[in-house]
């Protein structure tokens, strides 16, 4: 019973991550992409901080400096999806990003050495294909599919780092919450103009 309510939130999971693509591309028309990422991690962090004021108290040095090197990755992750957003369908962007689960595997077989089983050299293959002719389908790389790739290695990266600090004597929970106050701090943002103004939170 237990596994199957686990299956049931990570398939509702799953579906709130598929549509923020969607709302994200609409609130993008009126938004600029620093400031929409600004209010949806400072929101989240405030929530955080409400909700579980008496654990911040316990948050030791290292799950902060771990908090901060993984908020950092989402930061850039999130930014780099965004901007794809910006001059490309909701769709491809989540299916570039979605390429982490197989740039995953392979970060991994480089980092420890390790030869990729055949499966995962055919299911990479098939993804690289479908880029590939998605790429083609474009008449190239424009921008926003280099954006959409960007997101897809900075978020295979933010796995494996969350997965190794995660692995030490820290609480993840506590690295959780200074994650996401680490993503909400690089709020400013350019003007069309070119100058910078703190994004609106």
């Amino acid at each position: 019973m237990k596994a199957h309510k686990y299956e049931l939130l990570l398939a509702a999971v799953i579906a709130a991550r598929a549509t923020s693509f969607i709302f994200s591309k609409i609130v993008l028309q009126t938004m600029e992409t620093f400031n929409l990422l600004a209010i949806r991690c400072l929101l989240a962090f405030f929530l955080l901080l409400i909700v579980f004021r008496k654990k911040i108290p316990q948050i030791k040095k290292g799950e902060i400096v771990a908090g901060i090197i993984v908020g950092a990755l989402y930061y850039l992750t999130i930014a780099s999806e965004l901007t794809a957003l910006k001059t490309t369908a909701s769709s491809t962007v989540a299916l570039l990003e979605n390429c982490a689960i197989i740039f995953v595997p392979l970060f991994t077989s480089i980092l420890c050495k390790k030869p990729l089983e055949s499966t995962t050299i055919i299911s990479a293959s098939v993804a690289m294909l479908g880029v590939f002719c998605l790429t083609a389908q474009f008449g190239g790389l424009s921008p926003g599919l280099v954006f959409g790739l960007l997101s897809a290695v900075l978020y295979a990266s933010a796995i494996i780092v969350t997965e190794k600090i995660t692995h030490r004597e820290l609480d993840p929970f506590c690295i959780g919450i200074v994650q996401v106050g680490t993503t909400a701090g690089g709020k400013t943002s350019k003007n069309p103009r070119g100058g910078s103004h703190p994004a609106s939170a």
